[in-house]
């Protein structure tokens, strides 16, 4: 996340008020994964998928739309 210039309270901000993108969400598995997107409070056109587990829900990953950081996330 920090190397795409993401922070914990953006995350939490598309789980509350990002919108669902079927086309890149799943169902199958242990823990669906569910693609949502939406603009963040300093303007950052986010995609982040999460994993719905039994006991937690996971990020799975956070994508710049309009950036593409030259960085390597671990």
């Amino acid at each position: 996340m920090g190397c795409r210039k993401f922070d914990e309270a953006e995350v939490r901000q598309i789980l509350a008020d990002g919108v669902l993108d079927p086309g890149r969400s799943r169902t199958d598995g242990p823990c669906p994964s569910h693609a949502l997107e939406g603009t963040t409070r300093d303007g950052q056109r986010a995609r982040i998928v999460f994993a719905a587990c039994r006991d937690e829900t996971r990020v799975v990953t956070v994508i710049d739309l309009d950036t593409d950081w030259p960085c390597a996330c671990d």
